[in-house]
């Protein structure tokens, strides 16, 4: 205890040292020296952003975190000359003074006047004044003076080739560049690229940027004028005069050979192979055979050759085209199988006689070189709601060709020790640390197809099908039951577009026992009510499960996006079908049975809706709607509890302990000892999430929602929905929360209050006027909530 009291001491007096230096941030300057305090920007143009000026400016201040400048403060505190130890250490964390420099400020105005041409605000004055009214201290304002925008009157093209003019002028209504638009050169090269991609697209693999040039005509009245697109054609040497070049016009590719090398040295020039197999792939389309693949290999190959087929969009005696080529990339990536991928195109200097004049023909080479199939991992989790917390830990076993069709197959070993809310115990002081116990093994099989008796050929391969297999078992001991948990499940993936996605498993298996103690099992088959005796019976699902989902976020790219998620799932109708009509035999509650377990059968249909919305790179908002609704049928009366919905925790509404909020305003204390399910949910999120400091991040945010049951019951008073009512039953909390950002992994901690409980009374439902520090509800997390 002494020796972490000294050390915290510590702590105080380097931080009080570290404020005090700050304050005197000056003390080390040279008389003709200025600390850069701040840069300022006054604009007479509001449309003009600060943000994107701000970035112009060769020249920051210091950094600061809460106000205050502690990497300088750090860096005063070093000694200077000669620094060791501590000084040194210090020196190497702090950073030092911003130094005014008039060369940089007056190379900055340049950079400013730039920007502003480039972006149609000609001959705009941008001017600076130097504020050294505080000592040793320097302000720097930029005063910009912009003029009325030019904007784009009329658009003309010239297209030296005859053969590009024509698609170059078909796809003219998806031009970036408008009459009426402000004159922005990113636009122009915008334009340029789209061009460029387009005609690659068509089979000029030869076609650049440079090809395009611009005239713009800015002599016209009003601010306006006129912009003419020119695509030259390329210029070759004569063949009749050696010394005089001459234009030609753009040359098509056509794709001739695929060679593959599935075992490429990235780091060895001599690849030579001492093997090649040549492999068709039919095509079903016109019965007539489109590909040949050549694989180049030294060793015996590891993946099928067929694997392949499926990956490569790329296809022979095809014009070339870059989007295959991007396809092809991504899909060989999705394999997981390569830690090297390259795709080259080689042009062949003696064409077939087959091909015009102004085509040409590639040899495409696809190398690839392999990642190891077996890996071994170990993880440590850690969690903690509301003062339930708990440890795991994982031992990850993946191999990524198990049968050499690239599947990747999973093994995953897992404990867990919980501390979680008891429901029957009459002195919790005996209790250990952690009073639950969980261990399991679950293992999956992911194959990169269709695994349907049907040939792959027949499926687009831009579906990017994946079937998923998996298996698990799960064993749970709390003080007062035991219960195993099994589960199997088989599915199938796939794109439909580049932000559409199917996943559809036509068969889940989950049963589930529960092996109570004498003391536990008394209390439930007292409970009057068979929802939550339900928690804690045997049960058995057989289910289908359908997702829909869209997402149109770009990778690596911070801008606005969507996420929408539509799940639906049934349950039980076909073995209710199956038992009505072969074995009409019940047990004596009535219920059907399937393997001694109680089968449920329900309709569950839920979705999630996102949206992100970005200020700028490190300052976005988040929207979130959840809602859901479940409807027991036939065999069962309610939903299974691991169908059912909840309210609270870390990833849901924060400032309530998870599945304690709800159903409805039901409020008995009877049941704390239970969790709280609903059959029909509904949840609003808004969360900002901002950076504070380098890897530190912050989060501010409300939620909003609640958790109700499809019909009235008398033990649970007030807690179905009812339309005149399930408004004024949304709770709501809100808080804040901080964030290390490791980019890999997000380790989140999130304090969150009530403001509005729906179980209190109409006049105490605000809670928030009487909350308190002892109100807020602590979560530890990994990753973000949403």
């Amino acid at each position: 205890m002494a020796r972490a009291f000294l050390f915290i001491k510590f702590i105080f007096i380097i931080l009080f040292l570290t404020v005090l230096v700050s304050c005197n941030s000056t003390r080390k300057l040279a008389e003709d020296q200025y600390l850069l305090k701040r840069n300022k920007i006054i604009s007479n143009n509001y449309i003009i952003s600060n943000e994107i000026i701000q970035g112009l400016i060769k020249q920051q201040p210091n950094k600061k975190f809460l106000g205050i400048k502690f990497k300088l403060a750090f860096y005063n505190l070093a000694r200077r000359e000669n620094p060791r130890g501590f000084s040194k250490f210090l020196m190497k964390i702090g950073e030092p003074p911003v130094v005014l420099d008039t060369l940089l400020t007056n190379s900055t105005l340049k950079k400013i006047e730039l920007y502003l041409d480039n972006h149609g605000y000609f001959y705009s004055k941008v001017e600076k004044k130097l504020d050294l009214s505080i000592k040793k201290k320097a302000i720097v304002e930029y005063k910009i003076t912009a003029t009325t925008p030019y904007k784009i009157n009329e658009i003309n093209y010239i297209i030296e080739d005859e053969n590009i003019k024509t698609s170059i002028l078909a796809t003219i209504n998806n031009t970036l560049l408008k009459t009426g638009d402000i004159y922005d050169i990113d636009r122009f090269e915008k334009e340029r690229e789209r061009i460029v991609i387009n005609l690659k697209n068509q089979g000029y693999f030869a076609f650049r940027k440079d090809f395009i040039v611009y005239k713009v005509d800015s002599m016209l009245n009003n601010n306006k004028l006129n912009v003419t697109m020119l695509v030259r054609s390329p210029v070759v040497k004569s063949v009749i005069y050696p010394d005089s070049l001459i234009s030609t016009n753009h040359k098509r590719f056509k794709v001739r050979n695929i060679f593959i090398y599935p075992d490429y040295n990235p780091l060895l020039s001599d690849t030579v192979s001492k093997d090649t197999l040549l492999m068709n792939v039919p095509q079903f389309e016109d019965n007539t055979l489109l590909n040949h693949y050549y694989f180049v290999h030294n060793n015996e190959m590891k993946i099928k050759p067929k694997t392949f087929s499926q990956s490569i969009f790329i296809n022979s005696n095809n014009y070339f085209n870059l989007m295959d080529v991007e396809q092809t990339y991504n899909r060989l990536a999705d394999l997981r199988n390569f830690r090297f991928i390259n795709i080259g195109f080689e042009e062949l200097k003696e064409d077939s006689t087959d091909l015009k004049n102004d085509e040409r023909s590639l040899d495409c080479k696809i190398e690839l070189a392999k990642s190891k199939a077996n890996s071994v991992s170990t993880e440590l989790e850690g969690s903690n709601s509301s003062g339930y917390f708990g440890v795991a830990g994982n031992i990850l076993f993946q191999n990524k060709n198990i049968f050499k069709g690239a599947e990747i197959f999973n093994i995953k070993l897992k404990g867990v020790l919980e501390n979680q809310k008891i429901s029957i115990t009459s002195d919790k002081s005996k209790l250990p640390l952690f009073n639950t116990f969980e261990t399991g093994i679950e293992t999956s099989i992911e194959i990169p197809k269709f695994l349907v008796p049907i040939s792959q050929e027949r499926f687009p391969k831009y579906f990017k099908p994946k079937t998923t297999i998996s298996a698990g078992y799960n064993f749970q001991e709390r003080p007062d039951f035991k219960r195993t948990i099994t589960n199997i499940s088989f599915g199938y993936d796939w794109k439909q577009s580049h932000y559409i996605q199917h996943i559809f498993n036509p068969i889940e298996i989950n049963a589930v026992k529960i092996y109570p103690d004498s003391a536990f099992k008394a209390t439930i088959d007292a409970f009057a009510d068979k929802r939550l005796k339900y928690q804690y019976t045997d049960h058995f699902i057989l289910n289908s499960k359908y997702s829909f989902i869209y997402n149109d976020q770009s990778p690596n790219k911070k801008k606005n996006f969507t996420f929408f998620r539509a799940n639906i799932e049934s349950a039980g109708g076909l073995l209710y079908l199956i038992k009505k009509t072969f074995d009409d035999t019940r047990n004596k509650d009535g219920d059907y049975e399937v393997f001694n377990l109680i089968y449920s059968q329900y309709l569950r249909f839920d979705i999630e809706l996102k949206r992100y919305i970005y200020f700028n790179f490190n300052n976005y908002l988040v929207l979130r709607t959840v809602s859901g609704i479940g409807l027991p049928y036939g065999n069962s009366r309610q939903l299974p509890y691991e169908k059912s919905f909840v309210a609270g925790g870390a990833n849901d509404i924060r400032a309530w302990r998870l599945r304690s909020l709800g159903p409805g305003a039901y409020a008995d204390a009877k049941a704390e000892n239970f969790d709280r399910i609903g059959d029909i949910s509904l949840e609003f999120n808004i969360e900002n999430r901002f950076q504070i400091y380098k890897l530190l991040h912050g989060a501010l945010f409300v939620d909003a929602g609640n958790i109700w049951l499809n019909k009235a019951n008398a033990l649970f008073p007030d807690a179905e929905i009812r339309a005149d009512k399930f408004l004024n039953q949304i709770a709501i909390g809100a808080g804040f929360g901080a964030r290390l950002d490791f980019s890999f992994l997000i380790i989140r901690i999130d304090a969150a209050i009530p403001l509005k409980n729906p179980s209190k009374s109409k006049d105490r439902e605000w809670v928030i006027v009487n909350s308190g520090l002892r109100d807020f509800v602590i979560n530890f997390g990994i990753g973000y909530p949403f």
